[in-house]
């Protein structure tokens, strides 16, 4: 689907693209414009390559457990991230605005374009993306489950202590 959208991208842009699937070769085939494929990389490239990006975007067709892919993106981003996916549980204010083209090649394209050309937009969509992320950082998930496990500590105590009889 980024493919066919980037067909139709008439921008001064790259695409790149990271990550390999079953469709590599044919999706390498089709590319048009200015397309540029790093296929598997580490975590030092990633997050280079996602810092340096005008835009994020991962058009996901098929379900994901959760959308890491996309927290990482939100929480690296200097100047954009766009993300159209089914994985909108994540997603709050300006960057839900963007998920709205699910299969819908010509919606994609049209959110990649305004978010190339409205660098207001851009700084919208990297601010809001922080914040969220930030909701979900490791030491915030921490805190979250400590509070969780405190709870259920005190219940299961307090189930001991009433004995059997209550």
């Amino acid at each position: 689907m980024l493919i066919d959208a980037w067909a139709g991208i008439d921008r001064d842009a790259r695409l790149q693209v990271v990550g390999v699937g079953q469709q590599t070769e044919e999706l390498q085939r089709r590319a048009v414009g200015d397309v540029e494929w790093f296929g598997t990389v580490t975590d030092v490239p990633r997050n280079e390559l996602l810092r340096g990006a005008t835009a994020f975007c991962a058009p996901s067709l098929r379900g994901e457990s959760f959308g890491v892919v996309l927290l990482e993106a939100m929480r690296r981003a200097r100047r954009s991230s766009l993300r159209r996916s089914r994985v909108t549980r994540t997603l709050r204010g300006p960057v839900r605005t963007r998920c709205s083209c699910h299969g819908d090649v010509g919606a994609l394209r049209d959110a990649l374009r305004r978010v190339l050309d409205e660098p207001a937009l851009r700084a919208r969509l990297v601010e809001s993306g922080r914040r969220r992320a930030e909701q979900f950082s490791m030491r915030r998930l921490a805190e979250r489950y400590l509070e969780l496990y405190e709870r259920a500590l005190v219940r299961r105590l307090a189930g001991s202590c009433a004995g059997p009889h209550g």
